[in-house]
């Protein structure tokens, strides 16, 4: 917390020296960390889901490019009701100090003590709102689905702070996502529908079939809150639901690899996509704790109009 020499009320992040070279020389080390995985599973291979997670976490410590990724952000939602994107002085900001509005809003424990449960379901429709559209409409998704990222107005509106783990999607992948969507929205299944989800994420098409009825079993949960019967409500045992799939597919690959198959889910994986299992499992989460109820297919419905 501080103040421009006019007397602006700012927040200023600053990272302490040396903190970005030691974990750039820790990042430096990821090959050994590729190799000692694919040591303990010979079947698989990791590169392109490493790859995702090194670059995310180097840009973290890259205060110009979270600069950037929070301006692109308060452009594109830029007069959008209920959502706020604090400004940001680049004038003020370094590769290693960035400076941006001082936020006067609740945190999220205050909230949940004070906010009654209609209001927590209209903040919890307006974090979903913000995470689909920036990835469906501007191919974005800020990767870190976390409570403390929110500060909440008591006229409803919310800021959404911290643009250090950002990931970008071409705008075909986009569309692939909501062609994913709509598939699942149809009931499909079978051969047509699993080439959508293997080149959605870049998944080999010999997948062996026990694996790929996993994959179409866990599409299908993954868009449940939008193809249900509407209004849909969050709730935990629906996280649950997501968490036992993610095991079981866990389970299958140990068991498979174990026995000297090849698991060749990772092979080709598209770039971006080891970030989305943060909004099934992250914002899941914080939907159910906010019991948010809503008719979540108009609301994506209406992202392909704005």
């Amino acid at each position: 917390h501080a103040a421009l020499p006019d007397g602006t009320e700012v927040a200023v992040k600053v990272q302490y020296p040396g903190v970005a070279q030691a974990i750039e020389n820790d990042l430096a080390n990821a090959e050994t960390l590729v190799s000692a995985m694919s040591a303990v599973m010979p079947k698989a291979d990791f590169s392109h889901f490493v790859e995702d997670i090194i670059s995310r976490i180097a840009e973290e410590c890259d205060y110009e490019a979270e600069l950037q990724n929070q301006t692109d952000f308060a452009r594109v939602w830029a007069g959008k009701d209920g959502i706020v994107i604090p400004r940001v002085y680049p004038e003020f900001c370094t590769k290693r100090v960035l400076v941006s509005e001082f936020i006067h809003a609740l945190e999220w424990r205050e909230m949940l003590q004070i906010a009654s449960p209609r209001q927590k379901s209209e903040f919890g429709q307006t974090i979903f709102r913000f995470v689909f559209e920036s990835l469906f409409c501007h191919h974005m998704f800020n990767g870190d689905p976390h409570p403390g990222n929110y500060m909440f107005y008591p006229d409803g509106r919310i800021a959404f702070i911290d643009y250090g783990c950002v990931q970008r999607y071409p705008a075909e992948q986009a569309q692939a996502f909501q062609d994913l969507r709509l598939s699942v929205l149809n009931r499909e299944r079978g051969r047509p529908f699993r080439t959508l989800i293997n080149k959605t994420f870049g998944i080999p098409d010999d997948v062996d079939e026990e694996m790929q009825q996993l994959l179409e079993d866990y599409m299908h949960l993954s868009f449940q809150p939008v193809t249900a019967p509407q209004p849909y409500r969050f709730e935990r045992s629906y996280c649950t639901q997501l968490m036992n799939v993610g095991m079981e597919a866990k389970m299958m690959m140990t068991r498979k690899m174990l026995f000297g198959k090849k698991v060749n889910i990772f092979d080709n994986q598209n770039h971006g996509v080891a970030f989305l299992g943060r909004i099934n499992f992250g914002l899941g989460s914080i939907l159910a704790n906010l019991g948010t109820e809503g008719d979540f297919h108009a609301m994506v419905a209406a992202m392909e109009t704005s």
